[in-house]
C-alpha cells in the first residue's frame, strides 16, 4: 500500500526538490531584475501595477502551451540531447517548468518591488526572510501543477496508479482508500508549510499588516502615470511578439500575432458552443468561491470573537497550499461535471480568501468580501483551469487542453489570453469597487493602518 510504500515518500522528496531549485533559480533572478528596475521610480510603479496580475499568465499557459511539442518531432533537430533520447514527454515536462519558472521570476520581481515599495517595517534580514517564504510557497503551488500535469505526479498518479494495480482491494474500498491517501498527502503539505512558516519566521498577522500596507500602496498607484508605464510595457512585449514572431514560431511553436487575433475572432463569432464552455468555466468559479467562502468566513469569524488569535491564526495557515491535493480523489467523490470543478476552484481559494477575510477583519464584511475575491482570483482560474484539463467534458480548460492535443496551438493560445483578459478585467472591476468602498486612496491608507 502506499503509506508503505518509500516511492511515494521519494516523490514527494523530488517534488520538494523542483519546489527549492524553482524558487532559487526563479526567485533570485526576478529579485535581481527587481533591483534593477528599482532605480527609475516610475518604472518601479509601473512594473508594480503590471506584474499584480500578469505574473500570472505564464501559468495561465500551462494546460494550452507545452502539449504542442508533443507531436512535432521537428523541435528535436536543433536540441542535440532531446535528438538523442527522442523523449517527447520530458521535452513538454521542461516546457511546462520553464513557465513555472518565469512565473515565480515575474512574481519575484513583483514582491521585492512591492516590499521595497513599502520599506522596511521588521528589519532587513526579516524582511529578506519573509521574501523568500512567498517565494518558496508559490513555488510549491507551481510545482503541484507542475508535476500534476507533466511530470511524476505526486500525488495523483500515484493513486490512481495504485487503483488500477488492485491495491485498494486489500483495503476493502477504493473510495476510502483513496480518501486515507489524499489526505495523507494534504498532511505531508501541511508539515512543509508549517516547517517553511517557522524557518521563515513568517506569521499569519504579520503578513495581515503586510498585506493592508500594499493594498494602500496599489490603490493610491492607479493613478495615469502607473497605467500608462504599465501599458508602455505591454506595448513593448506586444512589439516584440511581433518582431520576433518568424522564431518564436519556428523553435518554440508560439503562434504569431496575426494568427492568434484571427482564432480570437473566430471564436467570438463561433456558435454556441464556446460560449457555453465559457459559460460552464464561470460558473465554476462563482461556485467554488462561494464554497469555499462557505467554511472561509464562519471559520474566520469564529476564531476573531471566540479563540485566541495567535493560536488561530497559526491553524489557518497551514491550509495554504495543502488542500489542492484534494481535487485529485474528488474524481471519486464528486464524478466527473461542474460540481468537481467548483470543489477544485474551492480547494485552490480557500486559503487566499481566509487569509484576506483575517487581514482585514477591522473593515465592514462587504469590503472585506470585496478584498478578499480580488486576492483570490488568480487561484480561483487556477484552480478552474486544472479541473477542467482532467476528467471533465466541458469548460474553457477542457476547451483549451483539446485545442493543444489536436495542434491548433493559435486557438489554444487565443482562449488563453481571451481568459486571461477576462481575469484582468474582472479584478479592475472589484478594484473600482474596493476604493469606493474604502474611499479614495489617501483615506484608503490611514484605514487600512489601523491594526
Amino acid at each position: 500500500m502506499i503509506p508503505a510504500d518509500p516511492k511515494f515518500y521519494l516523490n514527494f522528496v523530488i517534488l520538494l526538490t523542483l519546489t527549492a531549485t524553482l524558487a532559487l533559480v526563479g526567485g533570485n533572478n526576478g529579485v535581481a531584475l527587481g533591483k534593477l528596475i528599482r532605480r527609475s521610480d516610475w518604472l518601479a510603479r509601473s512594473t508594480i501595477r503590471l506584474l499584480r496580475l500578469g505574473m500570472w499568465l505564464p501559468i495561465f499557459l500551462l494546460w494550452s502551451y507545452p502539449p504542442s511539442f508533443r507531436y512535432n518531432a521537428a523541435i528535436f533537430q536543433w536540441l542535440p540531447f532531446l535528438k538523442w533520447t527522442g523523449n517527447a514527454s520530458l521535452l513538454v515536462s521542461m516546457v511546462a517548468g520553464l513557465l513555472a519558472t518565469i512565473t515565480v521570476f515575474f512574481a519575484s520581481c513583483y514582491y521585492y518591488l512591492a516590499r521595497r515599495h513599502l520599506g522596511s517595517h521588521s528589519g532587513v534580514f526579516r524582511d529578506r526572510l519573509l521574501l523568500h517564504r512567498d517565494i518558496f510557497v508559490l513555488a510549491l503551488l507551481l510545482c503541484l501543477l507542475w508535476q500534476s500535469s507533466y511530470g511524476n505526479g505526486w500525488p495523483y498518479r500515484w493513486i490512481f496508479g495504485a487503483v488500477m494495480r488492485g491495491e485498494p482491494n486489500r483495503f476493502g474500498n477504493v473510495i476510502l482508500y483513496i480518501t486515507i491517501i489524499s489526505w495523507l498527502a494534504m498532511f505531508l503539505l501541511m508539515m512543509v508549510v508549517f516547517v517553511s512558516n517557522r524557518m521563515f519566521q513568517w506569521s499569519l498577522d504579520g503578513a495581515a499588516d503586510l498585506r493592508r500596507s500594499l493594498l494602500s500602496v496599489e490603490l493610491q498607484n492607479t493613478n495615469l502615470r502607473a497605467l500608462l508605464g504599465a501599458s508602455l510595457l505591454v506595448g513593448v512585449a506586444l512589439l516584440l511578439w511581433q518582431l520576433l514572431n518568424q522564431p518564436l514560431a519556428t523553435y518554440l511553436l508560439i503562434p504569431r500575432p496575426g494568427e492568434v487575433l484571427q482564432a480570437m475572432n473566430a471564436l467570438l463569432m463561433s456558435p454556441l458552443s464556446f460560449w457555453l464552455d465559457f459559460r460552464s468555466s464561470l460558473g465554476a468559479i462563482l461556485g467554488g468561491i462561494l464554497w469555499a467562502g462557505l467554511f472561509a468566513i464562519p471559520l474566520v469569524e469564529l476564531c476573531n470573537r471566540r479563540l485566541g488569535l495567535k493560536r488561530c491564526a497559526g491553524l489557518l495557515a497551514l491550509t495554504c497550499i495543502s488542500p489542492v491535493v484534494l481535487q485529485d480523489a474528488a474524481i471519486l467523490w464528486l464524478g466527473i461535471g461542474t460540481m468537481r470543478v467548483a470543489f477544485s476552484v474551492s480547494c485552490f481559494a480557500f486559503f487566499p480568501l481566509a487569509q484576506g477575510l483575517w487581514s482585514y477583519r477591522h473593515l465592514a464584511l462587504a469590503s472585506r468580501a470585496l478584498i478578499s475575491i480580488d486576492e483570490v482570483l488568480p487561484y480561483a482560474f487556477l484552480g478552474m483551469l486544472a479541473g477542467e484539463t482532467y476528467a471533465s467534458r466541458q469548460g474553457l480548460g477542457f476547451f483549451m487542453a483539446t485545442a493543444a492535443s489536436t495542434l491548433q496551438t493559435a486557438k489554444a493560445f487565443a482562449v488563453c489570453l481571451m481568459l486571461f483578459g477576462f481575469f484582468a478585467v474582472l479584478s479592475g472591476i472589484l478594484r473600482w469597487l474596493i476604493k469606493r468602498a474604502v474611499g479614495r486612496a489617501a483615506k484608503a491608507a490611514a484605514v487600512l493602518a489601523v491594526a
